[in-house]
């Protein structure tokens, strides 16, 4: 069961990952549009293509052309994630998108990889989607979401959900597991390519518009920031593909309801001391409703490690 540990840690960095992305989201830099920081995480996740000499095992055809899959799937995941959380709390985008993530990855498992849980399984993952739902919900007027938002959201955990079936898959058929993240990566570092360079093809009227609205050069500390955060999202990527290829996709996918819970202690410091880049409500209703998402979500991990 080691591999509901690495799910679990993964998850964890994860979160710190969204928050580093929703305050590089939140400045005023040339890769603050959603689109450009997707194609530029696109990118950067092709540098994993860099453990091949080390574990070289050369691929099927089925491999690359459904690495490739797993590259536009993953690009436009990324994109409607950061189209959310440009103008979302990280603390209800991540969830409600998390809880559609397992639903469809359930789906797609079932229909595709002929995926079969037992009751209790089942049981803990409802928990899990149903916590993560709970806690991404908003119940007073001044905070609820918008219905784009939630759509953007959600069509993000659609992609999602198709990228780790899709890698399910080649893990199944190609048993070599750094080798084969390798090659899924190197797909999502061509998607990121593609996207860069469509942007740069466009027009130069909308290209001066979009400069002129985004207006400042990317500084030492943005980089950095940037650079730093794809590297842990890179090694959280790394365990939790690796749990996906010893255990259940749809379970390491349902895990990611306890990345809310760290995620909304990341997110109450930074609203606290940072309150320009998002703020957070603390109301009475707002506080039980949390408590009560989190209780779901103890509930269905404590199910799934008994």
């Amino acid at each position: 069961m080691w591999w509901l540990f690495y799910a679990l840690l993964a998850h964890v960095m994860n979160a710190g990952v969204f928050v580093v992305d929703k305050s590089l989201l939140a400045t005023n830099s040339k890769i603050s549009s959603p689109i450009k920081y997707a194609a530029w995480s696109g990118v950067l996740a092709g540098g994993a293509v860099l453990l091949l000499p080390f574990y070289w095992v050369a691929p099927t055809w089925a491999v690359v052309n459904w690495s490739l899959v797993a590259g536009v799937c993953w690009v436009g995941a990324l994109w409607f994630s950061f189209a959310a959380l440009k103008v979302g709390e990280p603390s209800v985008v991540v969830p409600l998108t998390g809880s559609v993530v397992p639903i469809f990855t359930w789906l797609i498992a079932v229909v595709f990889l002929g995926e079969r849980l037992s009751n209790v399984t089942m049981t803990a993952m409802v928990l899990l989607v149903l916590g993560g739902a709970v806690l991404s919900l908003r119940l007073s007027k001044a905070a609820r979401m918008n219905s784009l938002v939630i759509g953007t959201a959600a069509l993000s955990g659609m992609f999602y959900a198709v990228y780790f079936a899709v890698v399910k898959h080649v893990y199944i058929v190609f048993p070599f597991f750094l080798p084969a993240f390798a090659y899924t990566r190197m797909g999502v570092g061509i998607a990121g390519l593609a996207l860069v360079f469509w942007l740069m093809r466009r027009p130069a009227e909308k290209q001066l518009v979009k400069e002129r609205k985004n207006g400042n050069k990317l500084t030492v500390y943005i980089i950095g920031a940037l650079v730093i955060s794809k590297g842990f999202g890179m090694m959280a990527l790394i365990l939790q593909n690796y749990a996906i290829s010893l255990g259940s996709v749809t379970v390491v996918n349902a895990l990611q309801g306890t990345q809310y819970l760290f995620l909304l202690g990341l997110a109450v410091l930074v609203s606290r001391y940072y309150p320009r880049l998002w703020k957070e409500e603390y109301s009475r209703v707002t506080l039980t409703q949390r408590l009560v998402g989190m209780s779901l979500v103890s509930m269905g991990l404590v199910l799934l490690v008994m």
